[in-house]
């Protein structure tokens, strides 16, 4: 995983999957989306929307999920449309 500012959705998502351990194989498969799909995503090839977002806060296991919603959501806003910036 590359490292990625913690300010962008990507960048988070990159985080709490390191902070808990998740390898992107596992996390796709979790999310039910391919390995290169999410890798795209966290590379900001393409799109993080809010529905990515709650698979995410649902389907990795976190300290605290109404944390990571409401901050993944804030940081989605604030992308512009939910498109992550490199």
């Amino acid at each position: 995983m590359a490292i990625e500012d913690p300010m962008t959705p990507a960048g988070y998502i990159t985080l709490m999957l390191r902070r808990e351990r998740v390898s992107q194989k596992d996390a796709a498969e979790r999310l039910g989306i391919s390995a290169a799909y999410l890798s795209d995503m966290l590379n900001g090839r393409r799109r993080i929307g809010p529905e990515i977002v709650e698979l995410v806060v649902e389907r990795i296991e976190t300290q605290d999920k109404v944390a990571a919603r409401i901050d993944l959501h804030r940081l989605g806003s604030a992308a512009d449309g939910w498109i992550v910036q490199r």
